[in-house]
């Protein structure tokens, strides 16, 4: 059995002026960095990931939620390039309205192959490189449990690779979310499981099973009098032939 536990970052800074974004991407805004608190709380109260390996793009967003969950996970953060999110090229940090005004509106779905900008990433070469960076990891870590704290883009792509779906694909949501149909929320988990099942020819590939997607719940006390008791907490779902949901009482909040 493989499980990835694929986290969004926390909500990052957006009112930054243009030339003061770092190379590596803007921080974590006082939410984010609460929004990833939040989630440390939830994993370390729980106990219900209890992972390998620990690995982050290297952005700064993404390493900081890394590193405020990593106390949870007991694992030291290991920083993987090709989990960064779609790569745009040399904006020079320009807005996204000069960007299209220069180089104009690329569809993905119609243009898979057309960078946004010349030195940028298309969407084929985003997709073909989140997926060799997913089938490397598993190769490296098979049969183990792996968190991987990424990007909305990063998580989209995850649906094409574990369905087997063609990365010309495009999805619907990602660098769009005002036309979401699949938008991933801010520290949210999503749990692909894969298994062997003793039905199948041995030489037919395992499954993935997608158990969990924009699972966010620990992001529901934020504002509230108290906070979610995460100590008393069991969790629903576990590893394991069938995936079957745990039964237990949750006390109230």
């Amino acid at each position: 059995m493989t499980d990835i536990y694929l986290i969004r970052h926390g909500e990052f800074v957006t009112d930054m002026p243009f030339s003061s974004v770092p190379p590596d991407g803007p921080p974590l805004s006082p939410l984010g960095i609460m929004q990833a608190e939040r989630l440390r709380d939830r994993l370390g109260g729980t106990g219900e990931i209890r992972a390998d390996v620990l690995i982050s793009s290297p952005l700064q967003r993404a390493r900081q939620t890394a590193g405020i969950i990593a106390p949870a996970l007991h694992l030291p953060v290991t920083l993987d390039e090709g989990f960064q999110e779609f790569r745009i090229g040399d904006r020079s940090w320009v807005s996204g309205k000069e960007i299209i005004e220069k180089y104009g509106l690329v569809d993905f779905a119609r243009e898979p192959e057309r960078p946004i900008v010349p030195d940028g990433e298309s969407w084929l070469q985003f997709t073909e490189r989140v997926s060799d960076a997913f089938e490397r990891v598993i190769q490296a870590h098979d049969g183990k449990t792996i968190v991987i704290v990424c990007h909305d883009g990063i998580i989209g792509v995850s649906f094409l690779y574990f369905f087997g779906l063609e990365t010309l694909k495009f999805v619907k949501g990602i660098f769009r979310p005002a036309f979401a149909q699949l938008y991933t929320n801010v520290t949210s988990i999503t749990y692909w499981h894969r298994s062997l099942f003793r039905d199948v020819p041995q030489e037919q590939e395992p499954q993935w099973t997608l158990v969990r997607y924009n699972d966010d719940v620990h992001l529901y006390d934020i504002g509230l009098p108290e906070r979610i008791p995460w100590q008393q907490v069991t969790p629903r779902f576990g590893g394991g032939p069938g995936l079957r949901p745990v039964q237990v009482k949750h006390p109230p909040l």
